[in-house]
């Protein structure tokens, strides 16, 4: 206990070190709907509570996702900082350094000897494509997610009923935990050709609310619009994208190569590009390898089942918005580290057991690695510091990605040029950009306002909101004013008017003097625009 102790602290300071350009960096992006502005965690009242626990409730919609737990982890963060970043910012970071000693556990459970263990759990903890996970508040999801399965599976052999509602958590504040299943599946499976059946059972509540969960955050992810129908392609073509993606993970993994804020790569045209066959290796030989242990009953198997399972959901069978992201592999890189360990302890061990310096090495070759990736985490930090950092990086790493138009736009409208700015928003738009609220907003963007391609550009977005939020049934009192404001966004004022009075009737949170603002600007608008009777003006 003391020595789990020492280690955690001793972790938490690494962190601290690497993280610290970090910890002081404002709300970002996805926090301001998620935290700043969420009426359903600030505050959490008896109704907004089982909002939240509703897995076709607004808020579900809101977020497009089902993960109540999460949510009710920033409701008790808001609680107790409130708008002070930094305590927000110190939870994401004791929970990866949690979950680097939860992970050491883990392989030291499964075989893997105390100084290759350590080497895992610093290579997690230094690894730069975690930054994002721990850098960015709303990320809360991804290291409270990790710590709920990491501890669900080393508690699950010592007490199973403890380690199904730790994975039940899990699932409730990420929907990716469910690769923790898979792990548990192939370990059990293996304990029962051992003679030990005792788990076989408890496969079947793991199993089920795996799939409750995981139904549930699909069908949510799915009702906001989140799959992207434009990018459905033919089967070889979709094929080529997913091992190019595959690809360029690996990469990230091994390397770090690739990490980026929002990144958006290019679809390969032919299948002689380079990062098609890293993934076509990449999968054969990582199956293969995962068939041979499974066959020859090996506890890396389980690793290997762990990453798959983690990566599918994130592969673009289902493709979504932004088709690769650091964050992503934070539930990949533990099956990985310790699948790999266990490869080095077996066959790989064994095919360099007559070299005297393999030690020497092996440990040279580790102290490299993790110094470079210490500093290479450091130096990710830099673009959670502010606003515009998460922007430049987004748009360095990607010129033609949806940021980099994003910021052209903007200084073009600064700079007077309405022609350059709508051309780089149209080009946002054709990279996935569709934020036509948060365009609005943004008072860069005031002087184009009157220019009819502008115009008609924030008319076409609108009514694609328009065309995903038709489904929606009973819309809450937010959903009914955002109708409002994308039908004023088209000048459609009479729905606008009839969206606004159904809001203001309908009981949830809302600010509703700006609910009756916005519909005595829609009645007269309507009221100006309507055309003369035969007596005259309407009255």
């Amino acid at each position: 206990m003391i020595r789990g102790s020492l280690l955690f602290c001793v972790l938490a300071l690494a962190a601290w070190g690497i993280y610290a350009p970090a910890l002081d960096g404002p709300f970002l992006s996805d926090d301001f709907p998620l935290i700043v502005h969420n009426p359903w965690i600030d505050p959490l009242t008896g109704p907004g509570l089982l909002e939240l626990l509703d897995p076709f409730g607004a808020a579900t919609r809101a977020t497009g996702n089902w993960a109540p737990v999460h949510l009710l982890g920033h409701a008790l963060e808001v609680q107790l900082f409130g708008p002070d970043v930094r305590g927000y910012h110190r939870v994401n970071l004791l929970l990866h350094a949690l979950n680097a000693a939860l992970l050491l556990a883990l392989l030291r459970d499964h075989g893997v000897p105390a100084a290759g263990a350590l080497l895992g759990s610093v290579l997690f903890l230094v690894h730069p494509a975690n930054v994002e996970a721990v850098a960015w508040i709303t990320q809360l999801k991804s290291v409270l997610a990790l710590a709920f399965g990491l501890s669900a599976l080393w508690l699950a052999p010592r007490r199973p009923l403890g380690g199904l509602l730790l994975f039940t958590l899990a699932t409730l504040t990420k929907p990716l935990a469910i690769g923790f299943l898979a792990f548990e599946i192939v370990r059990t499976v293996l304990r029962a050709r051992e003679g030990d059946r005792d788990g076989l059972w408890w496969l079947i509540p793991w199993t089920a609310v795996a799939l409750v969960t995981a139904v549930a955050a699909f069908s949510a992810f799915g009702r906001v619009g989140a799959f992207r129908a434009e990018d459905t392609l033919a089967a070889f073509d979709k094929a080529r994208w997913m091992l190019f993606l595959l690809g360029r993970y690996v990469a990230l993994a091994l390397t770090s190569w690739g990490s980026s804020v929002s990144a958006q790569p290019v679809a390969p045209r032919t299948w002689l590009d380079a990062w098609v066959w890293l993934g076509l290796l990449a999968l054969v030989a990582c199956g293969a390898r995962a068939l041979v242990a499974f066959s020859r009953g090996r506890i890396e198997a389980a690793f290997w089942a762990f990453a798959a399972a983690a990566y599918l959901p994130i592969s673009q069978l289902f493709p979504f918005k932004y088709p690769i992201a650091d964050r992503y592999l934070y539930f990949v890189l533990p099956g990985l580290i310790g699948a790999g360990l266990l490869l080095l302890r077996g066959p790989a061990g064994a095919a360099l057991g007559g070299w005297r310096g393999r030690q020497w090495a092996a440990a040279t070759v580790a102290a490299l690695l993790i110094v470079g990736f210490a500093l290479r985490a450091r130096e990710r930090t830099t673009p959670w510091t502010s606003g515009p950092a998460l922007l430049a990086d987004a748009a360095r790493n990607h010129p033609d990605g949806t940021q980099a138009n994003l910021l052209r736009a903007s200084r073009a409208a600064r700079a007077g040029d309405s022609n350059a700015a709508v051309e780089a928003l149209v080009r946002a738009r054709a990279s996935g950009f569709d934020d036509v609220l948060t365009l609005m907003e943004d008072p860069t963007f005031t002087p184009l306002r009157r220019d009819p391609r502008f115009k008609a550009l924030v008319r076409e977005l609108a009514a694609e909101h328009l065309r995903r939020m038709q489904g929606f049934p009973e819309p809450s009192r937010r959903e009914l004013q955002q109708l409002g404001v994308l039908h004023i966004l088209r000048e459609e004022w009479a729905l606008a008017a009839a969206a606004f009075e159904h809001a203001l009737a309908t009981k949830g949170p809302g600010d509703t003097l700006a609910l009756r603002r916005q519909l005595d600007l829609a009645r007269a608008e309507l009221a100006r625009t309507a055309p003369a009777g035969p007596s005259g003006p309407p009255r």
